[in-house]
């Protein structure tokens, strides 16, 4: 299976909590599996802001058990395919704080064995009038 390449675009409104899913598969092309990842960590650039290449968040540590599923999920959040995700962490809205801006989010996978790969999306916030 091929990595995606370049971003995934997502929107949500501003100061909310915000779900990552994705269905990765390792260097072997097979999906991947908590034992298999050595750890994986994010960041998040807001790209329209005044320093977009400050991070907001860099490079925080993840807990593999906790973001990787060693079987495919499917439910409500994923209305992509039938097959499902393995993937899943959520960002807090303080990140996304600011209304009509892109966010970039970067998750770096470092498996056990072969090199890193990112995934990464674009996350535009959408402005509450209440806000």
């Amino acid at each position: 299976m091929a990595k995606i390449i370049g971003p995934i675009k997502t929107t949500n409104w501003e100061d909310t909590d915000t779900t990552f899913l994705s269905r990765e598969y390792g260097n072997d092309a097979e999906l991947i599996t908590q034992s298999a990842m050595s750890s994986i960590s994010y960041s998040v650039w807001d790209v329209s802001g005044s320093t977009p290449t400050s991070a907001i968040v860099s490079a925080s540590s993840l807990t593999v058990s906790a973001v990787v599923y060693d079987t495919l999920q499917n439910g409500q959040e994923w209305d992509l395919d039938e097959i499902g995700y393995n993937f899943k962490y959520t960002v807090a809205g303080s990140n996304f704080n600011a209304p009509r801006h892109m966010y970039q989010v970067e998750f770096i996978f470092n498996p056990s064995s072969g090199g890193d790969w990112p995934l990464v999306f674009h996350h535009t916030t959408l402005a509450l009038m209440t806000s």
